[in-house]
């Protein structure tokens, strides 16, 4: 068993009383327990609520995003620890650079034969 250990990039809490945390790694090549998930490096006393957790990377992990219970006063910056089954590479979890894409030199316009 591996211990994943990443940081919280944001903390958003939405008109509609969801909580969200973004994160600085990718959740889709391991197989973290989350029930197991939990807020180190420091100490809370406020209550437990349900944060959905989204990779740093976009299209890092197909939704629904992992739901973990955790103190209320999370806020970016907090370390979270979760045992992952197997073991886990580095690069299983870094987030990747995004691809570049390259604009073209002129636009190019299409035109549609006319049948007669």
């Amino acid at each position: 068993m591996t211990v994943l250990l990443f940081r919280v990039t944001l903390r958003i809490d939405t008109e509609k009383h969801k909580q969200v945390a973004l994160t600085d790694c990718a959740f889709d090549r391991v197989t973290p327990r989350w029930s197991e998930c939990r807020l180190i490096g420091r100490t809370s006393t406020t209550k437990s609520i349900t944060i959905e957790l989204i990779p740093g990377e976009s299209g890092a992990a197909p939704w629904p995003y992992p739901i973990v219970t955790l103190p209320g006063d999370l806020h970016q910056g907090d370390l979270l620890a979760v045992p992952c089954v197997g073991t886990v590479a580095l690069h299983e979890v870094r987030p990747r650079p995004p691809v570049k894409t390259v604009l073209a030199r002129t636009p190019r316009i299409l035109e549609l034969a006319r049948t007669s």
